[in-house]
This record gives structure tokens, C-alpha cells and sequence, in this order.
């Protein structure tokens, strides 16, 4: 079993210019599970790596920048 504290749990995002995905990269169990149900909801997004609970495993996320609330909403693309 992995275990991380909360501050090793990093999340890292990336937006491209040149097209419409975000990567997320994260260790935080609680933000997978809500990425996860996102990907599974939409039918847009896409995630590599198995979750697994209580641990602090890595996973990738491929989504819509429209789909992510941190650009305020209101997304150019």
C-alpha cells in the first residue's frame, strides 16, 4: 500500500494552447474519484491508471478545458 501525506498528494495541470485538453495529473484519491465520475459522465474525457482505494496511487486525466471550473467558466475554445 502507498501512503502519502496530504502534501505529497501533488495534482498538476496542464492546458495547451493548441487544442481543446487538459492533463491532469494527480495523487489525490478524493480528486480522482470526482475526475473519474466527470470522464464517465461526459463520454469526452479519458483516464489512465487504476483506481485504488485508500491509496495515494498516480493517475492521468484527459479532459475538455471546458469541462474545468478553473478557468471561471468562460473558456475561449
Amino acid at each position: 500500500m502507498v501512503l502519502l501525506s496530504p502534501v505529497e498528494r501533488e495534482t498538476m495541470i496542464e492546458f495547451h494552447d493548441e487544442d481543446g485538453i487538459a492533463t491532469i495529473f494527480t495523487c489525490s484519491p478524493e480528486l480522482q474519484k470526482r475526475l473519474m465520475k466527470l470522464c464517465e459522465g461526459d463520454g469526452d474525457g479519458y483516464y489512465a491508471g487504476k483506481f485504488h482505494s485508500g491509496e495515494s496511487c498516480p493517475m492521468c486525466f484527459f479532459l475538455p478545458k471546458r469541462d474545468l471550473g478553473v478557468l471561471g467558466g468562460g473558456g475561449d475554445d
